[in-house]
């Protein structure tokens, strides 16, 4: 028993931290940030979103895709302004099957398989001549160099998709929605799950500045307040 104490006490010793140790942490990690936006090599991408945090005042229905990982999911959402909104409807679906019917997240899967069914799934949602303006949520590394252009760099969370490593996810997406003959929909931007989190919440708390995810990975955006690419706010994406 003592000796199972000693060990216990051992373990709780080497993860305590001192203050110092933390603050020896934090100035790495700021380091890291400012090298990652300076463009300096860094464990940090600092990825941009090209988007300022929002007014609360926005208004229109809108289609709001979120590609996370084994699962996809699209709302249809009217923003009302002061920081109001009504969800109208849901659609959405898991990208592997359990019972192995399908699996559009193998490396057997090609980019069109994956889009024409997440095509397949926005289609459920829609009604002929109706305009719907679109914002996705791609929870990978991306390359933007503009708000509704991004290039996946690598896939995560075991995703092996064919053939949309290095292409731009957009125009994957329009393919997918022309062949579904979805003409109806146009995607406005992309941006990554913590900056669709931090939007989301600042769209009913403008003081909102930072939005992280805890799931089957971890990663955090924030509001710079001088971005390099701009010299004013703007959203970025850690990918830390």
């Amino acid at each position: 028993m003592n000796h199972f104490i000693s060990k216990t006490q051992l373990l709780t010793t080497q993860l305590h931290i001192m203050p110092e140790q933390i603050n020896t942490i934090a100035d790495h990690f700021r380091q890291a940030m400012l090298d990652g936006l300076a463009g300096r090599p860094s464990s940090l991408k600092m990825l941009p979103s090209y988007l300022e945090r929002p007014s609360g005042n926005e208004r229109g229905t809108f289609l709001a895709l979120d590609f996370c990982g084994t699962n996809v999911r699209i709302l249809l959402t009217e923003l009302l302004g002061q920081g109001n909104f009504t969800v109208q409807a849901r659609a959405g679906g898991r990208l592997k099957d359990d019972n192995c019917h399908y699996n559009y997240i193998s490396n057997q899967s090609t980019a069109c398989e994956l889009f024409d069914f997440i095509a397949s799934q926005i289609a459920t949602l829609v009604k002929p001549g109706q305009k719907y303006p679109l914002g996705h949520t791609f929870s990978f590394p991306t390359h933007q160099t503009a708000l509704n252009t991004g290039t996946l760099i690598h896939w995560t969370k075991e995703i092996e998709t064919k053939n949309v490593e290095g292409n731009d996810i957009t125009q994957l997406l329009n393919d997918g929605l022309a062949r579904q003959q979805l003409a109806n929909v146009m995607p406005q931007s992309i941006i990554n799950d913590t900056v669709g989190t931090l939007l989301a919440a600042a769209y009913t708390d403008h003081h909102t500045d930072i939005g992280s995810i805890c799931g089957t990975g971890h990663n955090t955006a924030y509001l710079e307040p001088c971005s390099p690419l701009t010299n004013g706010p703007m959203i970025i994406n850690l990918e830390s």
